[in-house]
């Protein structure tokens, strides 16, 4: 069987947030017993959040919070005054919590907790004695700025940025966060951007895994472009990777060899293979290879390799674009066709080589346009049977890049000159996707639909309306589910011509983007929806997207394989992929924006002292038509204490397996039953470290490990994602389209999307705004998502990844708003799209805007206004409406792994 294997080298993650420290916070009484006493791992203690004695909030649930896009409604009289979250309704168990001047950035002192503050603080959010307070007690007060948090700090990026951590230190040592400007280095693993566990420490045994509670998976980006890690090319003098011959494992530095180098013992599988006379070398005293330091495959996590001619279907062509728009009316009328041409006219230019590369253009409206490419001049040819679609030319509809950039600037001429003739209603967008994918059946390629109106002729026509208010209601499944299996027969017949499908949807009227989501999200492709699409507020988002998709470095025709070591299983694959074995992943089209998760199972004891072992493999063919096996492996320790198996916990890999989870649960079971496993598992997780990790802790005390103690809040995030949350101002064509973003979403990615970042702009530091030798821009420090940290006389940048606000508070000097925008505070207008004149705001800006590859339009939120009301809803600390604040979940926490004790 052909193996899997991956691609070239992908981008760099951005910095990261200093570990916080732990706050107080209030506890419902307890009348069960305090739990056993367990020491604790040695130097690393729990972190403690104190909470007061009253009761929990209400259990958890999607049932009305607000829209965290559209936002709350417009003041009326009783909101009309300055909106303070603080002023909302709150559950009886939230703590009042005091504003505390001077924010401290890294690890506060816990309240309660004598002695100075250090990296081993204890994670303790508590302060009462077991059993909350007493009668007549004054309630504790809790330290907002103690709560855990992973804040952006200028100087620890500055400090992170000159360090570096070394993959060879997995399990011994805690992996740096991925929001971390500390530099990774393969010393024999898998640097974490291509293959990150969620235990870096794997339990010893079947018991062990069980009751730890923590999802054992790994989160796969085998073609991550960071561009400090480069994945090196290696060769062997057969023409063919070296490989086991039982479990058909790939040879990787984890090897051990025997009878002087003739025989090397397979990692996976133990089975000991004879070395061949080609690939012989001597060992040294130590029974290492003597040219291993010169050979990849022998002394790093990652490598590639050239695949055989048999590793092959059929023989690897240039890849092919097709980029399909709508000319229909509602498109022309939106702008959205105006604005896809001009953005075409700047990105096919630019395509990756465009040597080799070809592409073509098609345009739809009830028919499907074709343009023969082979002649002087482009030649139209439409196909008007859209009940039955078929390709009218074999070949001739692309053209080399680079021989026919005239011809294909001639068609998008064409284009522009049809907008000006009168449009036509219907769009026959199914036909148009099944067109395009025959005409690349044998090539194989990419197509980009660019569409504005819903399909409503042909096949693949809307057979239902919308309802939003669908969700967290019996008929939510039925919504976030296809409505027809023409779509999922198009996925499976694209996924056997290796034709991947991306869209760009800008429609204002239901699509069923539920229906369509297979045939992007099993190919590898990408649905992206434009809420409320506005060609001024949208047209650079559109560009910065669509420009990504078409040039990054991508993969064809992959199949990924995971392989373990004895003891461990693979359950089953999480992501945007297609899978027909029990074994194998096909990817039509794989790229660096996007992961997969492998949930794995430990099936029995693990050999004592051997570590555990993953190995991805991916096979693919690159954009210069080359097949190629990227191999990355990854080998942890294992044991069988429990602290341990949480001291090297990996938070990130977690938060994005987890998230994977809910996203598929929310389609297969609803959301409010995927809202509360989130709650469940992680209640679950927290009771197992304070039951059989923690030290004698106070029944009023949330314990966190040292490795997890951001974990609430990221899961918090969510929770209040609107592709979760109920809410009617967003469409189900958005949500489901941001559920599929979520379930594939890289695990940096992940991170930024579920925790907006809130960016004070007043007295940023001098450094903020440079670049770093690597090309990233430095970010100023970042604050809490809360609207306590709005000052008036401050003004902050809220980046929610897809939306961008600045908020001008009502004390902000005049000189200020001049120095930043270049005009006076009379000449801003609320919600308006504004750019910034000052030169390190402007470059602060950029550097946000290119740490996640969009450009978000940026919108001026002025205090008390109704954009300002919008942009809280984004605070996701904040109570607002019936959502749950950071405080009150976790005390619900803390109330659910009390009540196991009982």
């Amino acid at each position: 069987a052909a193996p899997p294997m991956a691609a070239p080298p992908m981008a760099a993650p951005p910095t990261a947030a200093p570990p916080m420290a732990a706050p107080p916070m209030a506890a419902p009484p307890q009348t069960a017993a305090p739990p056993p006493s367990v020491a604790a791992p040695a130097g690393v203690r729990p972190q403690q959040v104190p909470m007061q004695g009253v009761a929990g909030p209400p259990p958890m649930s999607n049932s009305a919070p607000p829209p965290r896009t559209a936002g709350p409604p417009p003041p009326t009289a009783a909101t009309a005054a300055p909106v303070s979250h603080s002023n909302a309704p709150r559950y009886p168990s939230a703590p009042s919590v005091p504003t505390a001047p001077g924010a401290g950035r890294g690890m506060s002192q816990p309240m309660g907790l004598a002695g100075p503050a250090t990296a081993a603080a204890p994670n303790t959010m508590g302060a009462g004695a077991p059993g909350g307070l007493a009668p007549g007690a004054a309630p504790n007060k809790v330290d907002s700025d103690a709560i855990p948090r992973p804040l952006m700090d200028v100087s620890k990026t500055l400090t992170d940025a000159g360090s570096s951590y070394n993959t060879s230190s997995l399990g011994s040592s805690p992996l740096p966060s991925v929001m971390s400007s500390i530099r990774i280095e393969d010393g024999g693993n898998a640097v974490p951007i291509f293959l990150r566990s969620t235990m870096n420490c794997v339990p010893g045994n079947k018991d062990t895994y069980k009751r730890s509670k923590i999802p054992f998976a790994a989160i796969l980006q085998p073609l991550s472009d960071n561009a400090n890690v480069q994945v090196p090319m290696t060769t062997f003098a057969n023409g063919k990777p070296v490989r086991c011959g039982r479990c058909k494992g790939y040879i990787s530095s984890h090897c051990r060899w025997l009878d002087g180098g003739r025989i090397w013992l397979c990692p996976l599988c133990g089975y000991k293979n004879t070395v061949e006379q080609s690939y012989f070398c001597n060992t040294d005293m130590r029974g290492m290879r003597t040219d291993a330091s010169t050979r990849p495959e022998l002394s790093l996590g990652s490598y590639e390799v050239e695949a055989p001619a048999d590793y092959a279907v059929r023989q690897p062509v240039s890849p092919s674009l097709l980029f399909a728009i709508d000319i229909s009316f509602q498109a022309i009328k939106s702008g959205f066709t105006t604005r896809v041409v001009e953005s075409l006219r700047n990105i096919i230019p630019e395509i990756d080589a465009k040597d080799r590369t070809k592409a073509g253009i098609v345009l739809f409206d009830k028919c499907v346009h074709f343009f023969d490419l082979r002649g002087e001049s482009p030649r139209q040819v439409v196909m008007t049977d859209t009940e039955d679609p078929f390709a009218p030319m074999a070949d001739g509809c692309t053209v080399v890049v680079e021989q026919g950039l005239d011809k294909l600037m001639q068609v998008l001429d064409m284009v522009e000159i049809l907008v000006g003739e009168t449009p036509i209603g219907d769009s026959a967008v199914g036909a148009a996707l099944a067109a395009c994918g025959l005409a690349l059946q044998h090539s194989g390629g990419r197509i980009l639909l660019f569409t504005a109106s819903p399909c409503n002729v042909g096949p693949g026509r809307v057979k239902r309306a919308d309802d939003p208010a669908a969700i967290g209601t019996d008929r939510e499944k039925q919504h976030l589910n296809p409505s027809q299996d023409f779509y999922q027969h198009l996925a499976e017949q694209f996924v056997r011509m290796q034709v991947s499908a991306d869209a760009f949807i800008a429609s204002p009227a239901f699509c069923d983007v539920s229906s369509m989501a297979p045939v992007f999200s099993q190919t590898g492709g990408h649905c992206a929806v434009f809420n409320r699409f506005s060609p001024e507020s949208h047209g650079h988002r559109l560009y910065a997207v669509a420009r990504r998709r078409a040039i990054r470095p991508s993969g064809y025709e992959g199949v990924l394989r995971v392989r373990t070591s004895v003891g461990i299983s693979v359950v089953r694959y999480l992501g945007a992929m297609h899978q027909v074995h029990d074994t194998d992943v096909d990817i039509a089209c794989i790229d660096p924006d996007k992961s997969l998760a492998v949930e794995l199972r430990i099936d029995s004891t693990l050999p004592v002292d051997t570590p555990a072992v993953l190995q991805c493999a991916l096979l693919y063919t690159n954009a210069a038509g080359q097949r190629r096996i990227r191999v990355h492996t990854v080998h942890l320790p294992t044991s069988t204490k429990m602290h341990d198996v949480f001291r090297y916990a990996d938070m990130d890999a977690i938060l994005s397996v987890m998230t994977k989870q809910a996203t598929k649960d929310a389609r297969e079971v609803g959301t409010i039953t995927a809202i509360d496993s989130i709650s469940s598992k992680t209640s679950d997780m927290l009771y197992v470290y304070r039951s059989e990790c923690a030290t004698n802790p106070s029944a009023g005390q949330l314990i966190l490990p040292e490795a997890l103690k951001f974990l609430p809040l990221y899961l918090l995030g969510l929770i209040k994602h609107n592709a979760m949350r109920k809410t009617s101002g967003i469409s189900n064509d958005y949500r489901v389209a941001l559920l599929d973003h979520l379930h594939s979403a890289t695990v940096y990615e992940m991170a930024m999307v579920l925790l907006p970042r809130l960016f004070p702009l007043v007295g940023m530091p001098a450094e903020a705004g440079q670049t770093t030798p690597d090309g990233r821009v430095i970010l100023p420090d970042t604050v809490a998502s809360s609207v306590n940290k709005l000052a008036e006389d401050g003004a902050f940048l809220l980046d929610c990844t897809d939306e961008m606000y600045i908020r001008i508070g009502s004390s902000v000097s005049d000189a200020w708003i001049e120095n930043a925008f270049g005009v006076g505070r009379a000449s801003l207008q609320d919600g308006q799209e504004i750019d910034c004149v000052d030169p390190q705001l402007a470059a602060v800006i950029h550097g946000v805007r290119q740490s996640h590859h969009s450009h978000a339009p940026l919108k001026l939120a002025i205090q008390d206004q109704p954009t300002d009301h919008q942009m809280l809803a984004y605070l996701i600390e904040d109570k607002f409406g019936s959502s749950l604040a950071y405080m009150d979940f976790l005390s619900r926490l803390h109330s659910a792994i009390m009540q196991k004790f009982q």
